[in-house]
């Protein structure tokens, strides 16, 4: 039997951003296939919030997926990066449970 990776590898491996490849891409576009990834219908970025939680965020309007979040951030949008807000993951999750099943419910590809 395979000797499991260790808590660090684990951690590092879940904190990495999913969406590395669409650097590449312009930001519009990147944008646009980032909302596709996660069944969305507007464009939508990664911007850090005054708080300190990163949401995930429509362009047209600047609102956060969760709802919650406020309209004016701290940073320019990314389409990289980690989303740490609580709510926007599980609003992913959500999105993503009925073409993913139950394991979008923890594992979300948001990071």
């Amino acid at each position: 039997m395979a000797k499991p990776p260790p808590r660090a590898a684990l951690r590092a491996a879940r904190t990495t951003p999913a969406h590395t490849d669409l650097a590449q891409l312009p930001f519009e576009q990147a944008c646009a296939e980032l909302a596709a990834r996660h069944r969305l219908a507007e464009p939508h970025a990664f911007q850090l919030a005054p708080g300190g939680a990163v949401h995930l965020v429509r362009l047209s309007d600047g609102q956060a997926l969760c709802g919650r979040g406020p309209q004016v951030y701290a940073a320019p949008p990314q389409v990289t990066g980690p989303l740490s807000c609580r709510a926007c993951i599980q609003a992913v999750a959500r999105r993503l449970k009925s073409s993913l099943g139950r394991r979008a419910a923890r594992l979300t590809p948001t990071r």
